[in-house]
């Protein structure tokens, strides 16, 4: 009698039922891998991405508050005054018949003569200009500041040249004198050329993020604000006025 075919049967049905006794665990672990890749890892995700984004606003919040106490620090007359000197400064708009009254105040003053003024005409429409700094103000210029350029041709003393320079640089606006060339006429007198390029700055249409920190300004900043306002924006030549004359002409005189 052969014994081996005779336990070949229950060892086939131990293995089956040992194989179906791992049905269900392996079900329920894919059910829960299922479970977990459609509804647990989104949700993880989302919740993830909520925090990061309260993060972001919490973050934005302070920035606001901190900025909140800045502004609520400042004191609005000197801020006035330091926005009425930063215009004097840059103004925002070409300002050309001042410019002009300016360099015949200054060349009154100085006792040069004015042999001719001319506006580059060019420059009136331009948009852009070269940087610069000027000798009184040092304030450089960005590449999108813009410009009028006025050309002169004076007659004078050489000191009346260096005082007439002096004059211009003084003023509130920011300016820069180039191409300068000088030749001799006459006794003690010179006949000099050169260009003035008085710069300005339109105002911006944006005034961008709320966000934006305010940048502090700089202890050379706050002292040439305050030079300019107590001597700068008081000393801007304005337009003199003119007579009318006589409100009724058939007045007798």
């Amino acid at each position: 009698m052969n014994l081996s075919t005779l336990t070949l049967p229950k060892i086939a049905g131990v293995e089956i039922s040992k194989g179906l006794s791992l049905i269900a665990p392996i079900g329920g672990i894919v059910v829960s891998l299922i479970v977990l890749a459609f509804i647990v890892w989104p949700k993880y995700t989302e919740i993830k991405g909520l925090k990061s984004a309260n993060f972001e606003l919490e973050t934005r919040a302070g920035s606001l508050e901190s900025k909140l106490d800045v502004l609520s620090s400042l004191d609005a007359s000197v801020l006035e005054k330091q926005v009425a000197a930063s215009g004097a400064l840059l103004p925002s708009d070409k300002d050309v018949f001042i410019l002009i009254r300016q360099i015949e105040n200054a060349a009154a003053s100085t006792g040069i003569v004015l042999s001719k003024v001319e506006v580059v005409p060019g420059s009136i429409n331009a948009a852009g200009g070269a940087g610069a700094v000027t000798e009184a103000n040092t304030v450089p210029l960005s590449s999108s500041a813009s410009k009028v350029q006025v050309r002169l041709s004076i007659t004078s003393g050489y000191a009346s040249l260096l005082s007439f320079i002096s004059k211009m640089y003084s003023g509130a606006r920011v300016i820069n004198i180039e191409d300068i060339t000088i030749g001799t006429s006459g006794e003690s007198q010179v006949r000099t050329a050169f260009s003035i390029d008085a710069y300005w700055q339109a105002l911006p249409i944006d005034l961008g993020s709320i966000e934006k920190p305010v940048l502090p300004l700089t202890a050379s900043e706050v002292e040439l604000l305050n030079k300019i306002g107590e001597e700068g924006v008081s000393s801007v030549p304005t337009v003199p006025e003119v007579p009318l004359g006589r409100n009724d002409l058939f007045a007798p005189l």
